[in-house]
């Protein structure tokens, strides 16, 4: 969903402007970045969800796949 509303900036800033509440985060750079950042994470984060939720996979698997995540986490930390 996050990376549907950052696809979509520019349409959801041009709907909001004429009806006088212009979304103004969008226009700040430290804002934008943070949530460029979230946005990341949160790709990161479901696609480690479906690797768990496969069917028939080891625990030795799943772990690699929790140590993997947490290494990019750290990476934008």
């Amino acid at each position: 969903m996050l990376k549907l509303v950052f696809n979509h900036k520019y349409a959801i800033q041009t709907f909001v402007a004429p009806k006088g509440k212009p979304f103004a985060k969008f226009n700040d750079v430290e804002w934008m970045y943070e949530f460029t950042s979230v946005v990341d994470i949160s790709i990161h984060f479901n696609k480690l969800n479906r690797c768990l939720q496969d069917k028939d996979q080891l625990i030795k698997s799943m772990f690699c796949h929790i140590r993997t995540f947490t290494i990019k986490l750290h990476l934008w930390v």
